[in-house]
């Protein structure tokens, strides 16, 4: 009787861990969920200030028939569109290595699910 109070103790904590490992690892999903959507609201700012940009690059070209201003203004609507492009990249990539991570943490979380299920499943055969 004193091995299966022991035994029923160890399940016990066991399963209070994994419980408190889903609920953290919930947690970082639920966090990462929300840096995505943050990303992805600040990708769609990055696109309205390109379009933005543009926009005043063509209005200061159609205003200036001056070509070496033209070449000047072209120039800098390159360079921000670099700029731009390289930001939009990095964010791709940030996307990506956060998605992994949800993913991941999507994948943790159904395990320790099973295995809180696989332990209370363990506890009430053992009352039993």
């Amino acid at each position: 009787m004193d091995e299966l109070s022991k035994r029923f103790g160890q399940v016990t904590h066991t399963a209070d861990e994994l419980t408190k490992k889903v609920r953290q690892l919930e947690f970082e999903v639920e966090s990462k969920a929300n840096e995505i959507k943050d990303l992805k609201e600040h990708c769609n700012d990055l696109d309205r200030t390109v379009k933005q940009r543009n926009s005043e690059i063509e209005r200061l070209i159609k205003k200036t028939g001056d070509l070496d201003r033209e070449l000047d203004v072209r120039r800098n609507a390159t360079d921000v569109n670099s700029e731009l492009s390289e930001l939009l990249l990095n964010k791709d990539n940030h996307i990506q290595e956060v998605e992994l991570k949800l993913q991941k943490g999507t994948e943790e979380l159904a395990i320790a699910k099973v295995e809180v299920t696989d332990l209370t499943a363990g506890k009430k055969k053992k009352k039993s």
